[in-house]
C-alpha cells in the first residue's frame, strides 16, 4: 500500500528515560501498533505507555495529524517512542493509512489516542492471528468503570462491544488486520470524519470473518461530568444524522417511535452483557442512559430539521 500525503510527513523518535522497550521493538515484533493522534490530547501519554507495557514485542508508532506539539507532550512524560507526524488535519482513515504504510510487521493494530490497551490485548491478538484469523475484533470498556455516568455513557454507544457479549450479538470494531489483507484490500476511506472502519469492515466481510476475541479488551475512556456528556451525546447524534444521510442508510421513522426503541436496545443488551463489577452502580446509570439517548436523538432531529430548512 503507498500513501501520498498532500504535506510531507516527518518522522522521529521523541527521546526520553525509564519507560519499557517492548513499544520499539520494530523488526522483532510480528505486531505493528499505530496509535493514532490528533490535538494532542491529554489522554494520549496513557494511550502509548498501555503499548509499551504489552508483555510481548510490539512495532509501536504514533501518528499525530494536524498541529499541535505531540513530541513535547510525550516527552514530559517521559515516552520515548518513534512519532510521525503530518501538520494537516485529517480524518482517521487517513492517519491509519500513514500508520500502515509506516510500519513493517505483518499484523496491525490500531489504538485511538484516548483509549488504553488493556496488559492481554496485544498478545491475544497475536495469538488469534496466528491461529488463522485474518481480522480480529476487541472488546471494549468504559474508565472509569465503577462511575455511573460514564457507564451509562457507554452503555448507550457501546453495548454490543463489551467483553461478555455472545460472537452473534458483538460487533466486529477495534480490529487488528494481517497486512496481507489490508494490501489486498487497499486503503481506508480518507474523505469519512468517522465509520470509515465500518466501511472497511464490510469489505473485509466480503472475503473473510472478522473473528470476535473478547480477551482483547481496549479501554474507552468517558466522561463523568453530566454537562459534557450531554453536549457530546447530542453532537454524535448530529454527526450520525448527517453521515447516514450521505450513505443512504438514514431511517425515515418518527422521533418518539425511534426513541423507545433505541431505550428498549440499550437497556435490553447492557442487562444482558454487563461486567460483573459493574452490576452494583448499574441502577444508578440507568437515569443518565435515559438522557443521553434522548440528547443523540435530539441531535438527529435537528440535523433533519437543518437538512430540511
Amino acid at each position: 500500500m503507498v500513501v501520498t500525503p498532500v504535506a510531507p510527513c516527518h518522522c522521529s523518535t521523541v527521546e526520553a528515560e525509564g519507560e519499557p522497550t517492548a513499544g520499539r521493538a520494530g523488526n522483532q515484533a510480528l505486531l505493528a501498533v499505530v496509535v493514532l493522534s490528533h490535538g494532542p490530547r491529554a489522554t494520549l501519554p496513557a494511550a502509548v505507555r498501555s503499548v509499551l507495557r504489552q508483555d510481548i514485542p510490539v512495532e509501536l508508532l504514533v501518528v499525530h495529524t494536524g498541529p499541535g506539539d505531540v513530541h513535547g507532550l510525550l516527552k514530559v512524560h517521559g515516552l520515548s517512542v518513534p512519532v510521525l507526524t503530518d501538520p494537516v488535519s485529517r480524518y482517521v482513515g487517513a492517519a491509519r493509512n500513514l500508520g500502515i504504510a509506516h510500519t513493517t510487521a505483518p499484523y496491525v493494530a490500531f489504538l485511538a489516542d484516548d483509549c488504553i490497551a488493556e496488559p492481554n490485548w496485544a498478545a491475544a491478538r497475536l495469538h488469534a492471528h496466528q491461529q488463522g484469523a485474518m481480522a480480529v475484533a476487541s472488546a471494549l470498556l468504559p474508565t472509569p468503570l465503577q462511575h455511573p455516568v460514564s457507564l451509562a455513557k457507554f452503555l448507550v454507544n457501546h453495548p454490543r462491544r463489551l467483553p461478555r457479549a455472545p460472537a452473534d450479538v458483538a460487533l466486529r470494531y477495534g480490529a487488528s488486520y494481517a497486512r496481507s489483507l489490508l494490501q489486498e484490500l487497499g486503503p481506508f476511506r480518507e474523505d469519512m470524519p468517522g465509520a470509515e472502519d465500518s466501511h472497511y469492515n464490510d469489505r473485509v466481510s466480503n472475503i473473510t470473518e472478522i473473528r470476535w476475541v473478547p480477551a482483547v479488551v481496549t479501554l474507552h475512556s468517558e466522561p463523568t461530568d453530566v454537562l459534557v456528556a450531554l453536549k457530546d451525546q447530542y453532537r454524535r447524534g448530529i454527526a450520525t444524522s448527517a453521515m447516514c444521510r450521505e450513505f443512504g442508510t438514514l431511517e425515515r421513522t418518527g422521533f418518539i417511535s425511534r426513541l423507545r426503541r433505541q431505550i428498549a436496545f440499550a437497556l435490553a443488551n447492557a442487562s444482558a452483557h454487563i461486567e460483573p463489577q459493574s452490576r452494583r452502580i448499574y441502577p444508578f446509570a440507568i437515569p443518565f442512559m435515559l438522557c443521553f439517548i434522548v440528547a443523540f436523538e435530539l441531535g438527529m432531529r435537528k440535523e433533519q430539521a437543518a437538512h430540511r430548512r
